[in-house]
């Protein structure tokens, strides 16, 4: 990331380019977990209806 002891102000935009990537990954992570929880619940929904 940068040599020890040096100035915060040289990290700051690698610091910036490793938020971006994290955030992005999150929002990745996010967005599987909402498409699953919605294809379960589908799912749940149609074997009640089908149960009855």
């Amino acid at each position: 990331m940068g040599f020890k002891g040096g100035s915060l102000k040289y990290f700051i935009p690698e610091l910036g380019g490793f938020l971006i990537l994290l955030s992005g990954l999150l929002l990745v992570i996010f967005i599987q977990i909402a498409l699953e929880k919605r294809k379960l619940a589908k799912s749940e929904d149609s074997s009640v209806v089908v149960s009855l």
